[in-house]
């Protein structure tokens, strides 16, 4: 992971099954916060890709019977896709 020396802060609005939720990547601190409603933090950073412009996070979360896995993309696309046991992917799509 490179990140430059200046703060970055990706922010975006995401829709869910369960309405509209923020999810925020701070850079700098190297935090992850999704207030998917689904999901309970803290979230816990697995690994990041972190360019000029955009962020991908990869992250999981702990539920009651394991971990659910999620990605984020901060960018030109936006969107969080997370990850179920059963093999299925849901994509939420954000904006700014």
């Amino acid at each position: 992971m490179s990140v430059p020396a200046t703060a970055q802060e990706f922010r975006m609005t995401c829709r869910g099954e369960q309405g509209v939720y923020l999810v925020v990547f701070d850079a700098t601190r190297n935090a992850y916060t999704n207030s998917n409603p689904q999901f309970s933090p803290p979230w816990t950073i697995k690994r990041t890709q972190v360019d000029e412009d955009d962020a991908l996070v990869w992250a999981s979360v702990k539920v009651h019977y394991g971990e659910r896995d999620a990605l984020a993309m901060f960018g030109r696309q936006k969107w969080v896709r997370y990850f179920y046991g059963n093999g299925s992917v849901v994509e939420d799509s954000c904006r700014n």
